[in-house]
């Protein structure tokens, strides 16, 4: 306790000594009579309340309360002193000007001999700068700053009391696992600002589909966990349905309106764990299985979805090494013109043959490194080794011949993408015309503007640019002449079904006829059957590349395949001499 209150308890002093000791005591301090009229108070407390004396003297101990606290509080304050003689506690309180201030107070009640109330002494200390220095370090421990949202410390804190109070009280719980959808390329359209402010504007949209009661965090990037108590599967259902339809509304960034979507996977409590870590790693799996499935949508987590992502996770780690452990390989597709028979390019496609996985399906692991960012750095490899062997072929194959590299979406957004490129080909002393950059539809509809930028550099370098699984997506006709296309790919899809298929022959004459106007090579691909290679030279489509003339192939079947009929497909001149 103060050793002044300790010296006005049990000491017998002149007034004059307990007046200089509260007037030198570095808290600020008021006495009061048994009524609780102030009688003294130090120049402590005239700093910190602002009073003068000719204001609070003689008044009543209530016109220093803050009006913060019910009557209740009070009550049970002053009870508290007159049982046990003492109160101490953190208050909320204000200046006379009205500023408000976090004090520590003590009121101590002074008795006489007969153990009678005769005075109290309050005395308060500051401790606004220490408890807002104490709440920003916990603010900055457990809240992201950007968003204001809970971090993932504390996630985990909350994850541990509600697993804790379902317990207790035989309650469920929800876990949402949210990953943003088309977030990158709207943050490197528009800058790192926009995608703070896109950031915040979905948090703030995903606070307002919760309780005051649950939690939302954001724990990566674009990555959001949303716990909730107590509810039903439908509840669960129609939470995610609102958080779903919620984030997709337009957003208005630098007065543009932009769109994006979400993934989301659901897991509960306890049905698919009892602890944060696999809770969250089954939502995980179940938003990972949405994505795989199209995007922008929700699932509950299933067993099958574990051992799914079980098997992500081995590939992922394996896929991490291939370029290290010389583990992937590119073969090449012939491609040939219809109209000729000559073999005048091949596309370069990528194989992985994993030492603990076997051969893996490109199916399978290419979307894995897209997903990853891993795609860039084998993107890369894939080029270097596609120039590299074209230099290698230069002897082999004619002049005009051109293989064909893809390019990803992540490598759209690679800085100065095509200087690098360049860089590439040159360097094995080839020159941009001897390759062709192959995208799909959908990489430049994701983004046109950087699409159409990126482009625009590949065309003035010389390289030529084929759009691939034409048809497949909803690009506008006007958008060929602006990205600087110079060849149509036809999708797989479209060939398999003809001849017989009314809608696909009339996609794929339509497609023909559009190139040709426009001055576009068309190439189909997929190509199997007789049939579908005679549909095509009736309508004059310019080239083909499938499994009708090749398969892919390993680089020396290829050199094989090409020495042996003199660079032509024996297929395809079988049929032009019938």
């Amino acid at each position: 306790m103060n050793v002044a209150t300790e010296i006005l308890k049990n000491v017998q002093v002149k007034s004059h000594v307990i007046s200089k000791i509260i007037e030198y005591m570095p808290e600020g301090t008021i006495i009061t009579d048994a009524d609780l009229n102030i009688i003294m108070f130090n120049p402590a407390f005239k700093k910190l309340c602002g009073f003068q004396e000719k204001e609070i003297i003689n008044q009543h101990i209530r016109i220093i309360s803050s009006g913060w606290y019910d009557p209740i509080f009070y009550r049970n304050m002053w009870r508290d002193i007159k049982l046990n003689g003492y109160w101490q506690g953190e208050i909320r309180n204000k200046t006379k000007q009205g500023k408000a201030y976090l004090a520590w107070l003590q009121i101590v009640a002074i008795t006489d001999d007969n153990n009678s109330i005769t005075h109290y002494m309050a005395m308060l200390r500051d401790v606004t700068e220490r408890k807002e220095e104490e709440n920003r370090l916990f603010n900055l421990a457990n809240f992201d700053p950007l968003t204001g949202l809970a971090n993932r410390a504390f996630a985990e804190l909350r994850f541990t009391e509600s697993i804790e109070k379902a317990l207790t009280r035989n309650i469920s719980l929800t876990i949402y696992f949210i990953d943003l959808d088309r977030f990158k390329p709207i943050n490197d359209s528009f800058g790192h600002k926009a995608g703070d402010i896109l950031l915040t504007a979905v948090a703030d949209r995903l606070r307002h589909t919760i309780r005051d009661c649950d939690l939302v965090a954001r724990i990566g990037g674009d990555e959001f966990v949303i716990l909730l108590e107590n509810l039903t599967y439908d509840q669960s259902y129609r939470k995610a349905s609102e958080m779903s339809k919620s984030i997709s509304h337009p957003y208005m960034i630098n007065d543009n309106e932009v769109y994006i979507s979400s993934c989301i996977g659901i897991s509960t409590f306890p049905n698919d764990g009892d602890d944060m870590e696999t809770l969250i790693s089954k939502a995980d799996a179940a938003m990972y299985n949405v994505k795989k499935n199209g995007k922008d949508g929700f699932s509950f987590f299933s067993d099958e979805m574990q051992r799914n992502a079980a098997e992500r996770y081995t590939m992922e780690s394996e896929l991490r090494h291939a370029i290290e452990r010389n583990e992937l390989q590119l073969h090449y597709q012939p491609q040939v013109d219809l109209l000729t028979a000559e073999i005048i390019g091949a596309e370069a496609l990528l194989r992985w043959n994993s030492k603990k996985l076997g051969p893996v399906s490109p199916a399978k692991f290419i979307p894995l490194a897209e997903e990853t960012g891993l795609i860039i750095d084998i993107g890369t490899w894939v080029f270097e080794q596609a120039a590299k062997q074209r230099k290698e072929w230069l002897n082999l194959v004619a002049p005009h011949f051109k293989l064909a590299v893809n390019l990803s979406v992540h490598q759209l957004y690679i800085e100065n993408i095509a200087k690098q490129s360049l860089s590439i080909v040159r360097l094995e002393g080839l020159s941009a015309n001897n390759l062709s950059i192959e995208i799909t539809e959908s990489i430049l509809m994701a983004d046109p503007e950087k699409a159409s930028s990126v482009l625009t550099e590949l065309k003035e370098m010389s390289f030529s640019v084929a759009l691939d699984d034409f048809g497949t997506g909803y690009s506008s006709l006007a958008y060929l002449r602006e990205f600087h296309i110079d060849k149509l790919k036809i999708d797989k899809s479209f060939v398999d079904s003809i001849p017989g298929d009314n809608d696909s022959e009339t996609i794929i004459e339509t497609i023909i006829a559009m190139s040709k106007k426009m001055g576009l090579t068309v190439i189909a691909e997929g190509a199997e059957e007789l049939e579908q290679i005679q549909f095509l030279q009736h309508h004059q489509c310019h080239e083909i590349q499938g499994y009708y003339c090749y398969k892919p192939l390993p680089p020396d079947e290829f050199e094989q395949a090409y020495n042996e009929k003199k660079g032509y497909c024996p297929k395809i001149l079988s049929s032009l001499q019938q």
